[in-house]
């Protein structure tokens, strides 16, 4: 399964970054049709969307691979993810770090990608509050 992480110039992508100490502001599945499904506030969750749409305000970005065992359970699980609104509660979890990320009624960006990758069998996450694009990076070595 491919990841793309990616930063931009803007207040929201830098205040992301710095209460992360983070590189990334953003992550997306990549689909195999040059597609991308992700979850953003500014369309209020969980979306399929052009990648170039994504990448259009970038000032930089980096495509992963994630080792799953099984893409099609990624697949399906992100899927089945598509409608779901933004995890608005990910904001105040940053700060306080008690919340469950797995919480599938919503998603933060890089809590979604994480999740579609345990669906395929990669269990990296398991002990973790919150999520971060370093996180997948990690995952993806």
């Amino acid at each position: 399964m491919r990841a793309v992480l990616v930063r931009a110039n803007s207040l929201s992508s830098l205040l992301i970054r710095a209460r992360l100490w983070e590189n990334w502001s953003h992550a997306a599945v990549l689909l195999p049709n040059g597609e991308v499904i992700d979850a953003t506030f500014k369309a209020g969750g969980v979306r399929r969307r052009k990648l170039s749409d994504v990448l259009a305000h970038a000032s930089a970005f980096k495509v992963i691979n994630l080792p799953v065992a099984d893409e099609a359970a990624a697949m399906a699980f992100l899927h089945q993810q598509l409608g779901k609104p933004y995890d608005w509660r990910s904001i105040i979890g940053w700060a306080t770090s008690d919340r469950d990320w797995r919480d599938d009624s919503s998603w933060f960006c890089f809590e979604l990608v994480a999740a579609a990758a345990e669906a395929g069998g990669i269990d990296a996450w398991h002990d973790l509050k919150r999520v971060s694009g370093w996180q997948l990076e990690q995952a993806s070595k």
